[in-house]
């Protein structure tokens, strides 16, 4: 898993000491730099990488809509099986958001419900 997080380093550093994470001083949980992106297709790739070296095929991965560790993932394991897909789901918030914009965006004609429409 990608980390910038590094408790140690910061307790050292509120002591006044100077110290770089990642790696910077003994049990650094960091393993990227505070100023690094974090990149979900990355983290998704590392994800594939751990399921490929156990023989574990995924089909699923819910994510957030913007998310690309599916992607990653896929992109992993086709090493273990070329032609391996994986389908990216939605979570149940970013679902929901979604089917409702496009309920508002939607365009309606004027007879296809009866009776008193607001305008």
């Amino acid at each position: 898993m990608q980390n910038k997080l590094c408790w140690t380093g910061a307790w050292l550093k509120g002591k006044g000491l100077s110290v770089d994470c990642p790696g910077g001083h003994e049990g650094c949980t960091a393993n990227l730099l505070a100023e690094a992106p974090l990149s979900e297709l990355d983290m998704g790739r590392n994800l594939g990488k751990a399921f490929a070296l156990q023989d574990v095929l995924v089909k699923c991965v819910t994510t957030d809509g913007d998310g690309r560790s599916a992607e990653g993932i896929e992109e992993s394991l086709k090493t273990l099986h070329p032609m391996w897909k994986v389908e990216r789901l939605a979570d149940p918030t970013h679902l929901a958001a979604s089917q409702f914009r496009q309920c508002s965006r939607a365009k309606f004609s004027d007879d296809m419900f009866l009776g008193k429409t607001a305008y």
